[in-house]
């Protein structure tokens, strides 16, 4: 079925390694980026209105992890970071679940409603929630309000760069898909794994760095997405699409 097609776009070299493993012709090969780049293209009518102010989004996923006992540290961290930028920068944190299904794995409300569960009474007064369904514009456009995105969800971190939000990403795949190197901001990603007391000083560094340096992040990440748009538009893959 592949080597049928007229050309295959991936976004990960290790995509690029596995089909070549299994004998797809490298002709029809192509490495670019994810789609989702393109987003500003796409304008709907119909979006949900959002009335948060001053506000910086988190979003979590669940993971298998290694250690027994790393969920709890990735919550714990999680809760951690977001306080230290309250207090330090009076910025509120907004969690949002980004994917919902189709199973249970899949459905960032289970470990958002096990984040809430930490908060303290006091606490539950700094955190906003938005538990909503909505479709990938309304995202998109809630995000680009944000001042800054902590994303462990991938496409979260793709539609706040889309809107130049200066972003941190956690990854759960490893450093095989390092969305933050095409921007030239490799420092600002870290795997899930990691997400813990040992290397929190480290990860609130990184975040405070994207707070009060937003503007330079900003441009720079504005100047890199037309690279970005532009691999993706002249992919060989993408313009037999369109032909």
């Amino acid at each position: 079925v592949l080597n049928n097609s007229q050309g295959l776009s991936v976004r990960e070299s290790v995509s690029i390694d596995a089909l070549k493993q299994i004998g797809i012709d490298n002709r029809k090969i192509f490495a670019t980026s994810d789609y989702a780049f393109l987003m500003n293209d796409i304008s709907l009518k119909s979006s949900k209105a959002f009335d948060y102010k001053g506000f910086f989004v988190v979003t979590l996923r669940q993971h298998n992890f290694k250690e027994l006992n790393g969920e709890q540290a990735y919550l714990d961290s999680m809760k951690e970071l977001c306080l230290s930028i309250y207090n330090k920068y009076s910025i509120k944190p907004l969690i949002v679940p980004h994917v919902k299904g189709p199973n249970s794995f899949e459905n960032d409300i289970l470990i958002t409603k096990k984040f809430e569960a930490l908060l303290k009474q006091e606490e539950k007064e700094i955190f906003d929630f938005e538990y909503r369904h909505m479709h990938a514009i309304e995202f998109m456009r809630l995000y680009s309000e944000a001042k800054i995105l902590i994303g462990t969800r991938f496409h979260s971190v793709i539609f706040a760069l889309c809107s130049s939000v200066p972003s941190f990403a956690i990854s759960y795949s490893g450093y095989k898909a390092n969305i933050m190197k095409q921007f030239s901001m490799d420092e600002f990603m870290m795997d899930i794994e990691d997400i813990n007391s040992h290397n929190f000083i480290d990860l609130q560094c990184k975040v405070f760095t994207l707070i009060e340096d937003n503007d330079k992040y900003r441009n720079k990440i504005k100047d890199k997405m037309i690279d970005v748009r532009r691999e993706i538009l002249e992919d060989p893959a993408f313009l037999s699409l369109i032909k």
